[in-house]
């Protein structure tokens, strides 16, 4: 019935037979359709309801391997048909029973004698029978160029080692131009070369027509490989040699199989040089490129690398968060009114010699709103022009990584050379020296904004920096005047965004200045008014609500975003139109008294909710950078009465969104805590404490006082906790806030003013050995600062001078800082037990590390005039070290080498260097 589908079809129709039916060999009308390449025959069947997923035992050869067989117009139907049954592309040809009995010895002496077809996939049936057509078929649905004919087998083989193997050159250039690796070395060490050279009769005189010079050279080609073969142009001319290697083994294989004897003559008479001698050039001048690029590809990884330790050492903040977070709350429509302003116009299209703008409004006006609008501006305007490029920075006083200058400069570099091709000198010079002092980090002594100066000045391109909330860094003033200098170049224009303080209009009014008052912002603020009642509207189902109430607070904005928006927030909290009437009967005048009507709405609550509000206000308004939830969660449950059942105190997420409005707002991305506007933790530490922290016992006059006392006790309990105290390193589900106490408790203490408050608690935990030097080697490993041991010093002495006050004991060491710390540096360079070493995000300090600390504290030694502690100290712990482990033990190292610095604090020169 093979090539007449009427048949098929009348047969089908009019008796009750099985369309799938199986021969005396298990194979179906289908399937021998298939093998026999009946196209018309295969449609018919198909159409009838015959199932292609049926294999022929007990090799699984399924329908689709027979592909190669149709006409060559009609494979990709037969393909494209097949597959959209199910079928696999990749149905492999089995050798061996689902028994597990092995078939391979079987299946090559008897089936299709006297040749046998391969195991594998349809694409090695396709190579092995050199139909390109269906060779394409294949890979354009689906089958992949590379895919192996045994599964977990050391003998797999692509359809390209196929093709090779059965020399056909036709269907190996067509493999490797559909993107077949040629360089692809087998289970067994074989590549494509192994594979050709195997015939028999080929080693013979290859010595001469395979000269050692292309010989070594491929050898080094496979040892780049190893090491360069994912970069695409190294990729690309190595394929490039192999295929002019391939071509010369087939031109050899041709002569071996046309005249063997021949060959072994000429071997050992007439060298082949001349015969091959344009394949071995080829190969040659190929294998120069190779090595070309391997050269290049090397000093790019090199490149690459230092570029890496150089942005790391920058460790720039991250603030396209910043910016992303400000264009979010952008509501359409609003902020085109910039577009036409004069002062905007003149800055951002070079008019006039003033390059820097300062934008200034009152709390809660929309500079930062407007800034991230200007700098999508400006933005759309680079890439549209490709003329300029634009760098922001957004300070955050509540963020202590983003409140200095050095943080801010940091991150600017990383966005102006991110996508520079070269790294400007004067960066590289500064971190290198800085690598020489062992600086981990850029820090004021790498003078970053000379550095910056000298990256503006020195680029030819038009560069717009963008630096909001510039009056809530650490030291406004002076980073203004620093900025200022940097308008001075040619090719810089600065915007400043910031309140309207004394310091700030005395050093900004005179440059070009863009005002945000309440008649150039009420547009805007109409337009936000009338999207979030209509919000409102929706969800009350009210659709007059619009009307009702869009006058009354647009009038009572006076030109102030947060109000609105914090008007906003409280009306939803309404249950019906009575209240949210009321709610607008007698609306707050300026920020004060909503922040302070919202401190009124919270004291009206149960007292468990009142003292959760007013903890959630303290951790995340002065907390020294953003909260997230765990850490959040662990500081809520804190109770000074009752320091046990933490997990029972632990207050639902739920519960805390639900007092977060409207002063505080959640980021689900960073899952972090935010105040809503910086005026809020201004208000807080402007305000009395009436009774606020009375459920702690605390009593200071102080909002802000208070809040640091209370985080104090909350981070001082945390690092009290058993697994604080007896491992370094710790993790955030065992330890949510761990990390944050290990860095900011000193922080907070020293915030604090009544120390007789917190000095049981503070003694407890500093005043016991075992902890205060976990607590230090902790730092040590969490704050790699650019001058580490100068940090923690200055904070210990700090700790110990607080202590002092608190006992009346002026002058009086409770604890030898020094000494811990050479105790520490010990510590950490005992072996690290299983249960404590450290994850990936913790640098553990290197040997040079060490040695720079032991250098500087060596210094602190000679300050103190206690160089013969340092030695007696390091000369017992040698001994020690010597004792337990030996005299050759390399932990004995760094005491030896901190015995020759301290020697040499001591002028003691050759002692030093015997040591």
């Amino acid at each position: 019935m093979l090539g007449k589908p009427d048949l098929i079809r009348s047969l089908v129709g009019q008796h009750d037979t099985s369309i799938d039916c199986l021969n005396s060999a298990g194979e179906t009308p289908l399937y021998k359709a298939c093998a026999a390449g009946q196209y018309e025959s295969v449609m018919a069947l198909m159409d009838l309801g015959a199932s292609p997923l049926i294999r022929v035992v007990p090799l699984d050869v399924s329908c689709l391997h027979w592909a190669f067989l149709f006409p060559t117009d009609k494979m990709e139907n037969v393909v494209s048909r097949l597959l959209s049954t199910g079928i696999a592309v990749d149905a492999r040809v089995a050798l061996t029973t689902r028994s597990g009995a092995q078939l391979e010895a079987d299946w090559i002496e008897r089936n299709h004698f006297p040749f046998h077809w391969p195991a594998g996939t349809p694409l090695h049936w396709a190579a092995h029978a050199t139909s390109t057509t269906a060779v394409d078929a294949l890979l354009k649905h689906g089958a992949h160029v590379d895919e192996l004919d045994l599964v977990e087998d050391d003998r797999a083989q692509t359809a390209l080692a196929m093709a090779l193997c059965r020399g056909s050159v036709s269907m190996v250039s067509h493999l490797i131009e559909r993107g077949a690796d040629t360089a692809r070395i087998d289970n067994r060490g074989c590549s494509s070369m192994h594979i050709i050279v195997s015939d028999c009769g080929f080693r013979l005189g290859m010595h001469q027509i395979y000269d050692r010079n292309v010989s070594d050279r491929l050898r080094i080609c496979q040892r780049f490989k190893d090491i360069y073969s994912d970069w695409p142009p190294f990729r690309e001319s190595l394929t490039e040699v192999y295929y002019h290697v391939v071509g010369l083994l087939f031109k050899i294989h041709a002569i071996l199989r046309s005249n063997e004897f021949r060959f072994f003559a000429k071997a050992f008479v007439i060298p082949y040089n001349k015969e091959f001698q344009d394949c071995v050039l080829a190969i040659v001048r190929h294998t120069t490129l190779l090595e070309g690029e391997a050269t290049f590809a090397h000093h790019r990884i090199v490149y690459l690398e230092r570029r890496s330790q150089l942005m790391e050492r920058l460790s720039p903040v991250d603030s396209a968060q910043d910016l992303l977070r400000a264009q979010s709350k952008m509501t359409p429509g609003t902020g085109e009114w910039v577009q036409t302003n004069t002062s905007y116009l003149t800055w951002r299209h070079w008019r006039g010699s003033d390059s820097v703008l300062w934008l200034s409004g009152p709390p809660g006006s929309g500079k930062t709103i407007l800034a991230a609008s200007v700098v999508k501006d400006l933005q759309r305007q680079s890439i549209a022009l490709r003329n300029s490029r634009v760098a922001f920075f957004f300070f955050h006083s509540s963020d202590r990584k983003k409140a200095n200058h050095v943080e801010a400069a940091a991150s600017i570099y990383s966005q102006l050379v991110a996508d520079c091709q070269h790294l400007p000198a004067k960066l590289i010079a500064a971190f290198e020296s800085a690598a020489r002092y062992g600086r981990c980090r850029i820090s004021c002594s790498d003078k970053p904004m000379d550095i910056l100066n000298d990256l503006l000045q020195k680029d030819a391109q038009k560069t717009y920096l963008v630096l909001d909330r510039i009056d809530e860094s650490t030291d406004a003033t002076d980073m203004v005047q620093q900025f200022l200098a940097l308008g001075n170049s040619h090719n810089v224009r600065i915007l400043l965004a910031s309140r309207e303080t004394p310091d700030m209009t005395c050093r900004l009014s005179q440059h070009l200045w863009l005002k945000l008052t309440p008649s150039s912002t009420t547009a805007d603020i109409n337009i936000y008014l009338r999207t979030g009642l209509s919000i409102i509207a929706d969800s009350f189902g009210k659709d007059d609500l619009s009307n009702i109430l869009f006058d009354k607070l647009s009038a009572a904005a006076a030109g102030s975003f947060l109000w609105v928006f914090l008007m906003l927030q409280t009306l939803q909290k309404a249950s019906n139109t009575r209240d949210l009437l009321s709610m607008t009967t007698k609306l707050p005048r300026d920020l004060g008294e909503v922040y302070e009507s919202a401190l009124q709405s919270l004291n009206q609550g149960p007292t468990s909710m009142r003292n959760l509000g007013r903890d959630l206000l303290c951790c995340v308004c002065f907390s020294r950078r953003p909260l997230r939830w765990k850490e959040l969660e662990h500081a809520l449950s804190f109770d000074s009465r009752c320091e046990e059942e933490y997990g029972k105190r632990k207050p639902f997420k739920s519960a805390v969104l639900q007092l977060c409005n409207p002063l505080i707002e959640y980021h689900p991305t960073t899952d972090e805590f935010r105040p809503v506007h910086w005026s809020v933790c201004e208000f807080l530490t402007q305000r009395e404490d009436v009774g606020f922290f009375s459920h702690h016992g605390l009593s200071q006059s102080n909002i802000a006082q208070n809040a640091h006392s209370l985080l104090v006790r909350v981070c001082v309990q945390d690092l009290k906790h058993a697994v604080a105290a007896e491992t370094l390193h710790i993790t955030a589900d065992k330890t949510p806030l761990g990390e944050y106490a290990t860095l900011n408790w000193c922080y907070h203490l020293l915030h604090e003013s009544d120390s007789q408050v917190l000095r049981h608690d503070v003694e407890d935990f500093i005043l016991v050995p075992s902890l205060r030097k976990n607590w230090i080697a902790r730092y040590m490993l969490l704050e790699r600062t650019t001058f580490p041991l100068q940090v923690i010093l200055k904070q210990l002495y700090e700790v110990q001078a607080w202590i002092a006050k608190a006992q009346n004991e002026a002058g009086v060491a409770r604890f030898d800082v020094l000494r811990d710390m050479l105790e520490i540096i010990h510590l950490l360079s005992l072996p690290w037990p299983q249960s404590q070493i450290p994850s990936a995000s913790i640098c553990t300090p290197g040997y040079f590390d060490k040695m720079m600390v032991v250098r500087d504290l060596a210094r602190s030694y000679m300050l103190d005039s206690r160089l013969p502690d340092a030695v007696r100290w390091l000369t017992d712990a040698l001994r020690d070290i010597e004792e337990r482990c030996g005299d050759a033990d390399t932990q004995s190292v760094w005491i030896l080498n901190s015995l020759g610095i301290m020697y040499d604090q001591q002028n003691l020169f050759s002692v030093a260097t015997d040591t």
